[in-house]
């Protein structure tokens, strides 16, 4: 029973916190079988800091962490959006899974409503039906005696998947046919692929990849998605093949663009649902300036699709996209883009060939011979132009390098390259790792792990925040040898990530 004939903190549940039980709500008929706490994200400063890109990018959406047992239990799989309901409302979170928590328990973070523009993230509202603000939904009627404090750790509620937001999702890989293929350059086929079971697919955001893989191969490759995000009744790609006078080596034996170039229609693939944090704003004052060469179009073709349903007076005002290819033949969307800059008002397209063909038409303003240059980009720079750049490493990183020459801020700058993971060798055999500027060194060796745990086995000092929930706080600088990460990373070329990295050579490092 509750006993209020105490002074000071009571041993036993208040009355308010009895009416608050398990087994009823407010109405005394809603039943909340589970218990909500709520925690900060380690990414944002409460509330703050959500509009920062590069920290929105290690924690684009609002997360609710539940135990496989209670997904299961609810239908829940990771990544569904699922509903939170409290005394006070309901919030829509995306459900991440967390095996040690109990499965009466219900973790929310807190805080979210600010968007992010650079990412593609738009406000969501702070109260009301569809918001994502977990604050919405608390309510403190009842408070600690002593502290004031309002339940903030200590709420029932309940659990159920949103249909409407989850259409499609799944978890893990799902079995696809190849619906359709076509040639979109002389080394380029897209792939239209459909769902093997029939079911929904789930929206996506334009600039999002898919994991592929074969039935019966254990490795996948990251292809970019090219068709619209809403609603999608496919999942479209563009796999890049060999150049039209590139010969087969002998030194790969699994080339992901060779199988896929293979496949025929009816043929079957593994697809990891989209996701990817490349996603360039459908709105907004801001213009965009979008850099590709080759292949690395695809991200801007899912863009362009996408933006076609997106009313008029909501689109983002000025693109400027600049693509770089060989020639006519090594061209792809060429027809798809021509047909989408004339649907587009605001969309500026100049293509550049490095090595055209006699027939190439290459004297006019929309197609010049040589390779990309920022020429175009100077009347936008008072605007503050949003700058996005997709191709091979070394493309990626000489385009970074020219659009901070025009004084572009670096975080006005977001990139993706085209590279296959990270590979271990097997023989990795034992290194010597040397401090820059520094007369400290310590020895390295498969056994001990990765190169902050040799650190820290010899006593040598390296930044390791990472360890207490700051990631990416152990990156240092490569100044000589090579190393490489024992799983994909997001960092930038050259820096290395101490607490993920194994030495392939002698190493020195700069902190």
């Amino acid at each position: 029973s509750c006993d209020e004939d105490r002074l000071g903190p009571p041993e036993q549940p208040s009355d308010a916190q009895c009416r608050a039980s398990h087994l009823t709500g407010r109405d005394g008929h809603t039943v909340f079988p589970l218990v909500l706490s709520t925690a900060k994200s380690g990414w944002f400063i409460h509330s703050s800091w959500r509009h920062v890109a590069s920290l929105r990018r290690k924690s684009p959406d609002p997360a609710v962490e539940i135990s496989p047992q209670l997904a299961a239990q609810r239908g829940l799989v990771e990544g569904d959006w699922a509903v939170v309901e409290t005394q006070g409302g309901a919030v829509r979170l995306k459900v991440r899974l967390n095996a040690a928590l109990d499965a009466r328990v219900v973790v929310a973070e807190f805080g979210w409503w600010e968007d992010c523009p650079p990412l593609g993230r738009d406000r969501s509202a702070a109260a009301g039906v569809l918001t994502r603000n977990i604050n919405a939904v608390l309510h403190d009627d009842t408070r600690d005696p002593v502290s004031g404090s309002v339940p903030l750790r200590a709420i029932v509620c309940d659990i159920r998947r949103d249909g409407v937001a989850s259409r499609g999702v799944w978890s893990g890989q799902r079995r696809f046919v190849v619906g359709e293929r076509r040639a979109e350059a002389d080394n380029v086929i897209a792939l239209s692929l459909l769902p093997l079971d029939g079911g929904p697919l789930p929206d996506f955001l334009p600039g999002q990849h898919v994991m592929t893989a074969l039935p019966g191969a254990t490795e996948a490759r990251a292809y970019s998605l090219t068709g619209s995000g809403d609603l999608p009744q496919a999942l479209s790609i563009a796999v890049k093949g060999r150049f039209f006078d590139e010969a087969k080596g002998g030194d790969a034996p699994f080339f992901m663009p060779d199988r896929l170039h293979g496949l025929a229609v009816g043929d079957e693939v593994l697809l990891e649902p989209p996701g990817g944090i490349f996603t360039p704003p459908l709105k907004g004052p801001r213009p965009l300036v979008f850099l590709a060469a080759g292949i690395g179009i695809t991200p801007f073709i899912s863009h362009l699709e996408t933006l076609q349903h997106t009313a008029p007076r909501d689109r983002v005002a000025d693109i400027l996209l600049l693509h770089g290819c060989r020639s006519s033949r090594e061209h792809p969307f060429a027809r798809r883009l021509a047909e989408l800059e004339a649907a587009t008002p605001g969309l500026t397209r100049v293509t550049f060939y490095s090595a055209p063909f006699a027939q190439d038409p290459v004297n006019s303003h929309a197609l010049r011979k040589g390779r990309i240059d920022l020429e175009q980009v100077k009347p936008l720079l008072a605007r503050r132009p949003l700058v996005y750049i997709c191709g091979s490493p070394e493309f990626v990183t000489a385009q970074i390098e020219a659009a901070a020459a025009l004084g572009i801020p670096r975080f006005d700058i977001f990139a993706e390259s085209f590279v296959s993971p990270p590979s271990v060798p097997r023989d990795l055999a034992p290194r010597t790792i040397r401090l820059a500027n520094s007369k400290q060194s310590f020895s390295w060796g498969p056994e001990q792990g990765t190169l902050l745990d040799a650190a820290s086995a010899a006593g040598v000092a390296l930044p390791s925040g990472c360890r207490v929930g700051q990631c990416e706080s152990c990156a240092v600088e490569v100044v000589d040898g090579e190393f490489t990460h024992l799983g994909p990373v997001d960092g930038s070329e050259g820096q290395c990530l101490t607490c993920q990295a194994v030495p392939l050579t002698d190493l020195t490092l700069a902190l």
